[in-house]
């Protein structure tokens, strides 16, 4: 405002007022030689300044509302005008105790019910703008409530407005239980009226805003509901006041029928409350915190009468489903209209939902056991009742509000998925489902919210995946069946909401493991083409609906990535090149900023074992890993680790995605991309893809040197990937030439000799390389010889000698690790007994008792007696007469790639380690000819680049010690063995092929391994997947692969040996399930932690021996299932021209 416009008196009176308030404060600054441009800003900005335009403001608009007065000078409290009042007010007078109880008493004439209604406004003008905090503390509070109170009471609608105003800003102090007392007064008052010209709403006029009552009757339950809701948002701890609330609100509800006597059917405070909140959401939050449920139902215990009353609405209400409602609303002028059929249908619905908010508690079920009816209250029998209504009203022309709330009523009673019902309330909730036709299948949202809770209990789960005598499908299968049809619609009519809960149920659903087995028709020859389908459509509806188009490629992604976790599932994808395409790439395009769902990790692993799978990686390889590279190298300029950058969760995060990527050999060679085309010549540029960071490894200038090695070391246990990587970058060579540099001359004690520059770096490569010569890298740090019961000896190394020389200098220790003690056993007797006679199942069983007696190491000779003999005890497998050992091939030295080559060096390497051959250096080429030999014998054509090592054939070389006749009859006659396809790996191809299959073989004993797992030791399968982000079946088919080697001794590789040929195949799949059950205690304290596995997994102190029975137990639980699948495996041609590739 401009000075020159304002009254003089006002503009003297402000002058005083700021004189009196800073005088001191300017004075006193002015003597410290201030500047006065500074003191008047601080005084303007400061917050006296702003209490005191606060009070002026307040003065001036008293001031203006006096002047609109009628009679001012009449004034009884204040003879004086108004421009002498506010003149002769200080700061200090107007904000003492004595004068606001001053500015109360004005306010209180001024908003008094006697009062013209524009002095009454001004009145509420200037306590809406007041301080209201302490207006409780005032002497003259009764007295305010009651004027605020004749307010509301009034005729006058700008009043009652303002009224309202005021009591929502009282409502919001901290003590506001008095003003809402007021307030559940003033309804009543207002509700009791006996005024013949008002009509209050019943249930024959409704509720009718033309009425004012009826308005002000609305709004002021909205109100005490509002306080409710805010209340309950601050509360911490239920105080007395607070059970006073509850209290009064619940004998507030439970007054059903009162009002003026002259009028009938006059609607009670619940059905008030049930048209402001249908779904009776006051209810359900003061049920939501344990200590205010408890308050809340101990009040209702206490007056039982509004739980009776709801009751028996229902009842009624489920008798007579709802048909209609009528609602008509108009913002401008304000109108509602509700009729009375609705607010009957609406007191229903609210008491539907109330009463299942006590259902879904412990404390609730008991309080309506507990309730005193004519007929007890039956928890099941009202979800019954409930379930029936819906699937009426589903099929009908009922509007969706209804439809919804009664829903929202079910989903509070199955909101608690401990709780499992009666099979009588799961059968009424699917009977529609489960007797619809292929052709007229929908799944209802209440069907789905039932399906949701079943799949949160076991006896609901059994339900869903059992089929029974009166239908022939499965309700799982039948599910499955309506989402293909519903991915077939038009995008234009596609419910995304709908799909997304559809989508929910199939990934809860496939929380089963086993649930595949059983829907695995409905999957391949529905499911997954109408997935194709709706795939094949999408990029053309992309363009004009790209949001939705958006959405519903994440929520079928998502969907799939859950289904494609179970190795049928992955298997069963593959037949959709278009689907399997779309998920890879949708899968790792949004990883380039961030892999932190392993469980894409362990999608993108698994999806290289597939010809499909991994071209497209090798098509994304160069920047798949490029953002996680930069994010991971930029630890290094982080001030926080600049005495540690390598050591922090970043870099864990990418060393173990990268050890999930090493349990797939193809996987991790995808992502290896050419050398010299993305080749980084730099040491200090940020290495963008695993090629380039494998090179930093041997570069001993750079600054990702490391990093490099740490990726190095993490992988190379995967013997495949070791064998690979010397080739490419010939690393041990490089890493002993690094070491040799880090020699220096030493001079003590007049004795020159050489040290080794020690750190960690120099540690890591000694690491490297001394795991890689001993093929040790997943034995403990501290190996314990004690390899049997009567073995004492112990080996604990604790220092390290660096070495840059091969073989390393302490190899005489080293070896010492690998000695066998040999020993007679009771197997070798009996084998060599030789008794005439059959050999049948008797001597079968003898056999194995006495080999689970002889738990020493088993010789070579023994292990091969026991082949001999076994293949004359039991059948032939069918695939054994299509192969024939070439007895008279011509050797070919080019027949192996690079790689193979190191992997035939490494296998005599670990043979001489462990004593098994007599002179290794003359068996290479015997080697090399069983090799291509055993190739040609199973007429397995190699493909055209290197894909892995056959450690089987590595194994039986080292088990007849070199001698090829020895290998010839071994492999002869363990070909017999239907074991075979599960432990020789190019076999199982091999037949794969035959079958026009990929994978299948090892996706078999995938399958059944993991389906153990998760029958067997779940709490090690889930840490397992949501952990480490991996199944065990992946880990199980790497060192399988590698038949075990670097991950048991040697003397357990014979075990295992034995074991496949004493026993059926099933128990390959049993021995695979007691290794993780051997180790499932360090396991889960790995993960505690911290430590991933595979990066952690050590297995070298099992003992099979120890685990037979637990072998024998799974064996009878499964045998019956999984044996007859294993054995059923045929090769249905052998013509060379249908060999692997």
């Amino acid at each position: 405002m401009d000075e020159r416009t304002m009254s003089p008196n006002i503009n003297k009176w402000i002058k005083k007022c700021i004189r009196k308030e800073f005088d001191n404060v300017i004075m006193d600054n002015l003597e410290e030689n201030q500047d006065s441009s500074e003191i008047a800003h601080r005084i303007i900005h400061s917050k006296e300044m702003q209490v005191l335009m606060n009070s002026m403001k307040m003065a001036i608009i008293e001031h203006n509302s006096d002047l609109k007065s009628d009679n001012i000078a009449t004034m009884e409290s204040h003879p004086r005008s108004s421009a002498s009042f506010v003149s002769d007010l200080t700061v200090e007078e107007w904000n003492s105790p004595k004068n606001i109880e001053d500015q109360y008493n004005y306010i209180i004439d001024k908003i008094s019910s006697d009062k013209p209604v524009h002095v009454r406004l001004a009145g509420y003008e200037i306590l809406l703008k007041s301080d209201l905090t302490n207006v409780t503390t005032i002497s003259q509070w009764d007295i305010l409530q009651n004027t605020l109170k004749d307010g509301l009471m009034g005729e006058n609608r700008a009043i009652f407005e303002v009224s309202l105003q005021v009591y929502a800003r009282l409502l919001s102090c901290p003590k506001a239980y008095d003003a809402y007392t007021n307030v559940l007064s003033a309804f009543n008052a207002q509700y009791h009226t006996q005024k013949v010209h008002e009509v209050l709403p019943s249930l024959i006029s409704g509720i009718n805003f033309k009425f004012f009552l009826h308005e002000k009757i609305i709004r002021i339950m909205y109100l005490i509901i509002h306080y409710q809701e805010e209340l309950l948002k601050s509360i911490r701890n239920i105080d007395k006041s607070t059970e006073e609330i509850i209290e009064q609100f619940i004998i507030f509800l439970s007054i059903h029928m009162f009002g003026n006597s002259m009028q009938i059917k006059t609607l009670s405070t619940l059905n008030i409350v049930a048209a402001l909140d249908p779904q009776a959401d006051w209810s359900k939050r003061w049920t939501h915190s344990f200590a205010t449920r408890k308050t809340f139902i101990s009040i209702l215990s206490k007056s039982p009468s509004l739980v009776q009353y709801a009751i028996q609405c229902i009842e009624k209400g489920l008798k007579k489903s709802p048909i209609y409602t009528s609602i008509s609303i108009c913002d401008e002028p304000i109108e509602a209209c509700i009729s009375g059929e609705t607010i009957e249908i609406i007191t229903y619905l609210h008491c539907l939902n109330f009463i299942s908010q006590l259902c879904s508690y412990e404390a609730g079920r008991k309080l309506l056991s507990e309730i005193s009816l004519d007929i007890p209250f039956s928890i099941t029998k009202f979800l019954i009742t409930l379930i029936n209504t819906l699937n009426e009203l589903s099929s009908s022309e009922i509007t969706n509000g209804i439809y919804n709330i009664m829903c929202q009523a079910l989903q509070n009673v199955l909101n608690r998925p401990i709780i499992s019902y009666d099979t009588d309330f799961y059968d009424a909730a699917l009977y529609s489902l489960n007797n619809s036709s292929e052709n007229d299948l929908r799944i209802w949202p209440h069907i789905l919210y039932v399906i949701m809770h079943m799949l949160d209990t076991v006896d609901g789960s059994e339900l869903l995946i059992n089929s029974q005598e009166s239908k022939p499908n499965c309700t799982a299968m039948i599910i499955i069946q309506h989402i293909s049809n519903v991915l077939k619609q038009p995008f234009s009519i596609m419910n995304t909401e709908y799909i997304c809960n559809l989508s929910k149920v199939i990934t809860k659903l496939f929380n089963i493991f086993n649930v595949y087995e059983i829907v695995q028709d409905v999957m391949q020859n529905q499911f997954y083409p109408a997935v194709s389908y709706f795939y094949s459509k999408l990029d053309k509806y992309f363009i004009e609906n790209g949001n939705k188009a958006q959405y519903l490629d994440n929520i079928i992604k998502k969907m799939i990535l859950k289904i494609v976790s179970i190795p049928f599932g992955l298997q069963d994808l593959t037949r959709e090149s278009l689907v399997f395409h779309e998920l890879i790439r949708g899968s790792i395009a949004p990883l380039r900023n961030s892999w932190t769902s392993t469980e894409v990790v362990s999608f993108i692993s698994s999806a290289g074992y597939f010809k499909l799978g991994r071209e497209v990686l090798e098509d994304l390889a160069p920047h798949i890993l490029s953002t996680l590279l930069i994010e991971t190298c930029k630890t290094l300029e982080d001030p926080h680790c600049f005495y540690d950058p390598w050591e922090n969760s970043i870099v864990d995060k990418f060393l173990h995605i990268i050890a999930l990527f090493s349990l797939n050999f193809k996987c991790f060679t995808a992502f290896i991309t050419s050398a010299n085309e993305f080749g980084n010549n730099d040491e200090n540029e940020i290495p963008y893809n695993l090629t380039e960071l494998m090179q930093c490894s041997i570069k001993f200038d750079s600054i990702y040197h490391y990093l490099g090695l740490l990726s190095l070391n993490t992988t190379i246990w995967n013997l495949d990937i070791y064998i690979y990587l010397i080739e490419k970058l010939n690393f041990q060579n490089e890493l002993l030439n690094l070491q040799n540099y880090c020699l220096f001359d030493f001079q003590a004690d007049e004795e020159a000799r050489e040290e080794y520059i020690i750190d960690e770096s120099s540690l890591l490569r000694h690491k490297i390389l001394s795991n890689s010569y001993y093929i040790k890298h997943k034995y403990p740090n501290k190996v314990s010889l004690n390899e049997y019961e009567d073995t004492n000896n112990t080996f604990e190394p604790e220092e390290y000698e660096l070495f840059s020389t091969l073989p390393p200098p302490n190899i005489a220790t080293e070896i010492a690790l690998f000695y066998e003690i040999k020993s007679d056993s009771e197997l070798e007797d009996i084998l060599c007994e030789n008794k005439p006679g059959l050999l049948d199942t008797s001597w079968i069983l003898q056999i194995r008792n006495a080999y689970i007696n002889s738990r020493t190491s088993i010789k070579n000779t023994v292990l091969i007696t026991l082949l001999d003999q076994m293949w004359q005890a039991i059948p032939t497998a069918e695939w054994a007469d299509h192969f024939e050992w070439p007895e008279n091939f011509v050797y070919n030295a080019d027949f192996f790639f690079s790689e193979e080559l190191h992997g035939i060096d490494l296998v005599l390497q670990y043979a001489e380690l462990n004593g098994l051959l007599q002179d290794s250096k003359t068996k290479k080429e015997t080697f090399k000819q069983f090799l291509q030999a055993s190739s040609i014998f199973i007429k397995y054509q190699k493909p055209n680049k290197f894909e892995g090592f056959d450690w089987f054939l590595s194994t039986v070389f080292c088990i007849c010690e070199g001698d090829m006749d020895k290998c010839k009859i071994f492999i002869k006659k363990l070909i017999c063995f239907p074991c075979i396809l599960f432990i020789w790996p190019i076999l199982g191809k091999t037949l794969d092929k035959s079958n026009n299959e990929e994978c299948s073989t090892q996706l078999i004993f995938a399958q059944y391994l993991e389906s153990i797992i998760q029958s067997e030791i779940p709490n090690v399968a889930y840490a397992l997947k949501n952990t480490c982000g991996i199944d065990w079946w992946m880990l199980c088919t790497t060192i399988l692969t590698q038949s075990f080697w670097g991950i048991l001794s040697w003397q357990e590789i014979k075990h295992f040996f034995a074991i496949s040929i004493l026993y059926s195949p099933d128990y390959i799949i049993y021995y695979c399930a007691s290794l993780i059950y051997h180790c499932r205690t360090t396991f889960i304290q790995d993960i505690t932690k911290g430590k991933m596995w595979p990066e952690y997994m050590v297995l070298h102190d099992y003992r099979c021996h120890d685990y037979i029975i637990f072998m024998d137990k799974l064996a009878k639980r499964y045998g019956n299932k999984i044996l007859p699948i294993m054995t059923a495996r045929k090769l249905y041609s052998s013509d060379e021209n249908n060999t692997v590739k």
